[in-house]
């Protein structure tokens, strides 16, 4: 968060004509842009669940390695440091052991295609409106009528 905000204090004016620009701009389109917005911070929530999982995982699984060892003085046992980039997870040179890496990216391709299946990004149709219901009466039936018509 610190870089963000350096590089937005450093370039205020170009970050406030920008945000000038964009600002009403996704406000005028905001029925066709609100869906992508939506369904792009789902994803990066989706994400940061994934990889703080994946972290605490590794973690306790060097814990496990190291605990688990058959030997007797702690000076003999051996620590794999297992370990992913909790803040960083884009630097690759981070992760032991490397396939952590690319398990990663492949977990990431699997939930943007499971968001593909089950949360597509098209703009849905409101339903038909339908009658109000009433007590008793299946809908489509009209009340029932007088038996006797008056006359006139």
């Amino acid at each position: 968060m610190e870089p963000v905000m350096s590089y937005v204090q450093e370039n205020a004016i170009q970050c406030a004509v920008v945000a000038a620009i964009v600002i009403p701009l996704l406000y005028a389109t905001r029925r066709w842009t609100w869906g992508p917005i939506q369904w792009v911070l789902e994803l990066v929530i989706y994400f940061s669940i994934f990889h703080i999982c994946l972290h605490y995982v590794v973690m306790l699984t060097d814990w496990f390695q190291f605990e688990s060892q058959m030997k007797m003085l702690v000076d003999e046992k051996v620590r794999m440091n297992y370990t992913t980039p909790l803040l960083a997870p884009w630097v690759m040179e981070a992760y032991n052991p490397k396939w952590l890496f690319y398990f990663e990216a492949v977990a990431v391709v699997l939930i943007i295609g499971a968001m593909f299946r089950y949360r597509p990004m098209k703009t849905q149709k409101p339903l038909p409106k339908r009658e109000a219901l009433r007590k008793g009466v299946g809908t489509g039936v009209r009340p029932p009528m007088p038996a006797v018509r008056p006359k006139g």
